[in-house]
């Protein structure tokens, strides 16, 4: 593991860590995109919000996928905005480069 993504783990809950470190260190280019993004997930769901990196298996296809679940006590329909909000306003800009790679998913607490 390198300082990288040692240091998301200051950010991140790491589901698997040996298996989130290597997805990393398999696709640096997500190490950057992923400190980028707290900025973002933390400006919208707030400083309550606890966000977590899983690796899975995408049931419908053949590869593996970064996943960063969003776990928030908002109420649903806002955290459904929020996330309208985060694909609109950064996200869509990435999915070309990045996006069979990565995705976000809410947990409502």
């Amino acid at each position: 593991m390198n300082k990288w993504t040692a240091q998301l783990e200051d950010l991140y809950e790491h589901r698997d860590s040996e298996e989130v470190a290597h997805y990393l260190l398999s696709y640096p280019r997500l190490i950057n995109f992923l400190h980028e993004s707290y900025d973002h997930l933390l400006k919208l769901f707030g400083a309550s919000a606890r966000f977590a990196l899983e690796v899975v298996q995408d049931p419908e296809a053949q590869y593996k996928q970064l996943i960063v679940y969003i776990n928030t006590s908002l109420p649903v329909e806002a955290a459904l905005s929020r996330m309208d909000r985060l694909d609109r306003e950064w996200f869509l800009d990435h999915v070309k480069s990045i996006g069979h790679l990565i995705n976000f998913n809410l947990e409502i607490a």
